[in-house]
């Protein structure tokens, strides 16, 4: 942290909220990331704003006419995944999370444009073509951008859109299964 804020030439006192990911994502990750948010907004009694990450990513393709779908490996044989589409130039979501096969993202095979997007997507390309082999798909691979991030904090921050910092939680999506 020290090391950011002198990178930055900032100090404590001028952070005015924290932006963070949501997850899905990393067990272990995804608590150290909330333990560090929740403790800066706690101390310096500012706004905390969660972003999935799955809306990060869809943001990151910018405004299109296309329907979006992110997806990022669950592992297991599941995905994690969000479909959505730009409407007055704000990105609006079909659906919550989900946790499935990829085959449970059929009723979007009806949608003419498409776009998939996901960090580890070439692992379900196979699949995915096979469900929309019939409509135009255009697959990215890319990862979560921290300037996607911010520009969604951002919005939300003007908007005075905070989430409560005695409530907010990590989207962990799964029930954690540790090792035996």
């Amino acid at each position: 942290m020290d090391k950011l804020l002198q990178e930055t030439n900032l100090t404590l006192e001028s952070i005015q909220a924290v932006v963070i990911s949501a997850g899905p994502g990393s067990f272990t990750g995804l608590r150290i990331g909330f333990s560090l948010a929740k403790g800066l907004c706690h101390t310096l009694r500012i706004p905390i704003i969660a972003i999935p990450t799955l809306d990060v990513l869809a943001y990151q393709v910018g405004e299109t006419p296309a329907t979006i779908l992110t997806v990022i490996d669950a592992h297991r044989g599941e995905v994690f995944w969000k479909a959505f589409q730009w409407h007055n130039h704000r990105l609006k979501a079909f659906n919550e999370i989900q946790l499935s096969t990829v085959e449970k993202m059929k009723p979007f095979a009806d949608n003419d444009h498409l776009i998939c997007v996901g960090p580890e997507l070439p692992k379900f390309i196979p699949q995915l073509q096979n469900l929309f082999s019939s409509h135009s798909c255009l697959f990215l691979q890319m990862q979560p951008s921290v300037l996607a991030l911010l520009q969604l904090g951002f919005q939300r921050y003007t908007q005075r859109e905070f989430d409560s910092l005695s409530e907010i939680e990590p989207l962990y999506v799964r029930t954690f299964k540790g090792i035996r």
